[in-house]
């Protein structure tokens, strides 16, 4: 008996020992793995549309792959050269005027504007309350704004290897989640810890959230973006592919929105003498924008995912922070997991 309890616990402990050296070796993998997995739960009702057409798996999971590239991966590349053009530029222009000392005379240009100006005695007054120095302050920000850039860009272009690779990672990953999903699926319901309706409830979960995180969230910010970006591009703004996708990341955010761009670009427009292009851009933003996103929002996210705006936030941010852009996903995802797990034990040992 006591040499089956060592043998036993022999057992686990190797077992125990080969799971964390297999994390570890996954480990690195981590994010292209779960954007695989995303995009699989994405794209699985066209695989199983074209499955039940062709009779092929393996020629559906190619097809549902074909269909990634060239819907979300070339556009994505394009968008991403053009944004690393911007960055660049971007960074440049604020060397030279830090270095030409033509930010002062901007700084200077806007705060002795007449609509302005009449607010300057109450802003100094509370600037030298809190010993805050309005042009010091300025060009420390745009100073460091321009260093990050620049090294920033540097960074991003050494990554650019690790970048590649992982995109064929995710797209092969993907390709064997479509085509094995079933053996996949099952399996996950035959290790799984929870009663077999709870099993299903947890899966339904994901599927609805990673919907409801993708068109309600990640999609209509998407559109909001490229409505600000096009904005930017027809009234001759700079960046505007920068600017546009600055507006889909804010636009992710729970409350805060593409506004926090659109609405200070609209007012220094007014400012600086360009009125039409202020009213323009505010009334583009205001309505336009506001109006894709109150309308299809609602219809993209539907019920069953409704979580409060402050866990929304604390998930996508601790996710995007701990995983990379791939949080934005799987953040809300996690989170509905949690706290339908957290339902499952009310139900259980509810009086």
């Amino acid at each position: 008996m006591e040499k089956n309890n060592i043998k036993t616990v022999a057992f686990f402990t190797l077992f125990i020992l080969l799971l964390v050296v297999l994390i570890a070796i996954f480990w690195p993998f981590l994010r292209p793995i779960a954007t695989s997995a995303i995009f699989a739960v994405l794209i699985m009702p066209l695989f199983k549309i074209l499955k039940k057409k062709t009779g092929s798996k393996t020629f559906s999971a190619i097809i549902c792959v074909l269909t990634i590239v060239f819907v979300i991966v070339i556009p994505l590349l394009f968008m991403g050269v053009q944004l690393f053009k911007e960055v660049n530029d971007a960074a440049r222009l604020l060397n030279t005027m830090i270095n030409q000392e033509r930010l002062g005379r901007s700084i200077n240009a806007v705060t002795q504007h007449k609509y302005f100006i009449k607010f300057m005695p109450f802003i100094k007054e509370q600037m030298l309350a809190f010993e805050v120095d309005l042009y010091k302050s300025a060009y420390q920000i745009f100073e460091a704004a321009a260093k990050y850039m620049a090294s920033n860009s540097i960074v991003l272009a050494r990554n650019i290897l690790w970048f590649i690779v992982e995109i064929f990672v995710v797209l092969i990953t993907t390709f064997f989640m479509l085509r094995d999903s079933d053996k996949i699926i099952s399996t996950l319901k035959d290790f799984s810890p929870f009663r077999k309706e709870e099993t299903s409830r947890l899966f339904e979960k994901i599927k609805v959230t990673v919907h409801a995180s993708v068109f309600g969230g990640i999609f209509v910010s998407l559109i909001q973006g490229a409505m600000g970006g096009l904005a930017f591009y027809a009234l001759g703004l700079p960046s505007p592919i920068l600017w546009g996708v600055i507006m889909a990341i804010i636009g992710i955010i729970p409350i805060i929105g593409p506004s926090t761009v659109w609405l200070p670009a609209g007012i220094i427009l007014l400012i600086n003498g360009s009125v039409l292009k202020g009213v323009l851009l505010l009334v583009w933003g205001a309505f336009f924008m506001g109006f894709a996103d109150n309308l299809l929002r609602p219809v993209f996210v539907g019920k069953g995912t409704e979580f409060h705006p402050l866990l929304i936030f604390f998930s996508i941010f601790g996710a995007v922070i701990l995983m990379g852009s791939v949080g934005f996903f799987m953040g809300p995802v996690i989170l509905a997991l949690t706290l339908t797990t957290a339902d499952f034990l009310k139900d259980r040992y509810k009086d």
